[in-house]
């Protein structure tokens, strides 16, 4: 993820004060478009000297720009407006966080010489952070295995299961209604393994069915046998009473469940791997409320709204409000739920200066949540530099863009398959049940059906879904509704 570092000095620069920082700059850094400058004129076979570079900013809006290239991964900028009255700067980084300060500190070294009473260098607005009411910081990162467990629920099956242990106590295994004996049992050695659930081991006493005894590890049972422990009741050994095994749902699981605290974790794990620290978001938890986040990024503030169940009203004017008190400028809902398209169209009607995004598929969620924080970040990145090209015939703002973020390879197909949606008419099924109505489509010929798309290295975004019939099946990724 990129790193942005914006700040502006209030200072009026004449023409012979601009003159002067450019060229001190250019003597301290590898200015870029000075260097394209020259390499116009290398190419037409004239002298540096043969004709005045500075000409450019005669006729421009910028009476000072530049872009400078200091070290690999590392760019730095700074320009002015005429009429202004402010100097704008930055550093745009996207290695491990550095020393930004030397850089405003040689700009404004450069102008306390030519300047009398130079005021000091102030963080741009937009990257200030965001005070939200009632809102708390969660610094500690997500670990590794919790994130894990989260990603195990995203199925609705699963979180149905862990639900109904959870609601039961402890329940026997073979009183679980389930209809796929063989999943339900991968989903509880997969449970078990990460801490959701616990796994006792009960002997029932064959003549009563009364509980004799409990133990955590089956090997107990046997132990107690060779020792001569018999039931209580009817008088046989422990070993030929009946085992059943008995399921509990452990703090950590239970906690997933409240709140669909599961769902925050996977999406702060996600912002996570993006290079977004704990730090940078605020959670905001209310009753009866979806859990939302608060962002900024760069300059960019989100709100992300977590749903678990169908919106409400009551909830998308709530969000209405957040946007408009914090001047937020995207709103990522992430549903489990279909987000319908009056829902939607509310949403955005009623909040018409934010940015929706609507992620209700949500087995390819994290896709779909890095494509949109790495578009935003490009398109704000090249907002910055936007105005620079009035001083080259160069594109440098997609030069940057290609140096600094360059697309990922797993994120090109998913740039394609969303332009591919976005050019096909959007079918909504009128009825709740969206496999019932699948099945009432026609079934092309085989050789019709166009094969699915190998994803390489097992991906973790591709989840295990279950059919009515109790077969697992592989779990699609969700096409983009507007």
């Amino acid at each position: 993820m990129l790193n942005i570092i914006k700040k502006q000095l209030p200072v009026e620069l004449t023409e012979e004060m601009a003159s002067n920082l450019r060229q001190s700059l250019q003597a301290r850094y590898n200015s870029l478009l000075h260097k394209v400058r020259l390499e116009y004129l290398s190419r037409l076979g004239l002298e540096p000297d043969s004709c005045n570079l500075t000409d450019i900013f005669k006729e421009s809006p910028l009476i000072l720009g530049e872009l400078y290239l200091p070290e690999a991964g590392t760019i730095f900028y700074i320009k002015a407006k005429r009429g202004e009255n402010l100097i704008q700067a930055g550093v745009i980084t996207n290695d491990e966080p550095r020393d930004t300060e030397e850089f405003f500190s040689e700009i404004r070294d450069i102008l306390a010489g030519i300047c009398d009473k130079l005021p000091s260098w102030q963080l741009s607005p937009d990257l200030k952070p965001l005070d939200i009411e009632d809102a708390e910081v969660m610094e500690e990162p997500t670990t590794p295995e919790q994130l894990t467990a989260a990603k195990s629920l995203m199925h609705r099956d699963a979180r149905g299961l862990l639900g109904q242990i959870k609601n039961a106590g402890s329940i026997f295994l073979n009183k679980i209604e389930y209809a796929n004996r063989e999943v339900l049992e991968k989903l509880i050695h997969s449970f078990t393994d990460l801490g959701l659930v616990s796994l006792d081991y009960a002997v029932l006493c064959r003549r009563t069915g009364q509980q004799i005894l409990r133990v955590s590890d089956k090997a107990t049972i046997d132990e107690s046998s060779q020792k001569a422990f018999k039931c209580f009741i009817c008088g046989n050994q422990i070993s030929d009473e009946l085992i059943e095994e008995v399921l509990a749902c452990t703090d950590s699981g239970a906690k997933m469940l409240s709140n669909s605290n599961w769902l925050l974790v996977v999406v702060r794990g996600i912002l996570a791997e993006l290079g977004i620290p704990g730090s940078a978001m605020k959670i905001y938890h209310s009753k009866g409320l979806p859990v939302q986040i608060f962002l900024s990024i760069n300059g960019l503030h989100y709100l992300f709204v977590l749903c678990t169940e169908p919106m409400t009203l009551d909830q998308a004017y709530l969000v209405g409000a957040h946007l408009a008190a914090y001047k937020l400028n995207c709103a990522i809902v992430i549903s489990t739920e279909r987000i319908t398209t009056l829902m939607r169209s509310h949403l955005e009607h009623t909040s018409p200066n934010a940015r929706f995004e609507f992620l209700d598929q949500i087995e390819d969620v994290s896709t779909r949540l890095r494509y949109i924080i790495f578009e935003q970040q490009r398109e704000n990145l090249e907002s910055q530099l936007k105005d620079m090209i009035c001083l080259t015939k160069v594109d440098v703002a997609s030069l940057v863009l290609q140096r600094m973020i360059p697309i990922p390879e797993e994120l090109k197909k998913a740039v394609e398959e969303v332009q591919e949606v976005e050019q096909t008419p959007e079918v909504i099924a009128s009825t709740e049940n969206v496999e019932t109505a699948a099945e009432e489509l026609p079934v092309p010929e085989q050789s019709e059906v166009e094969q699915p798309e190998v994803v390489e290295n097992g991906s973790e975004d591709s989840v295990m879904d279950v059919q009515d019939n109790g077969e697992p099946r592989q779990g699609k990724k969700g096409k983009k509704r507007h």
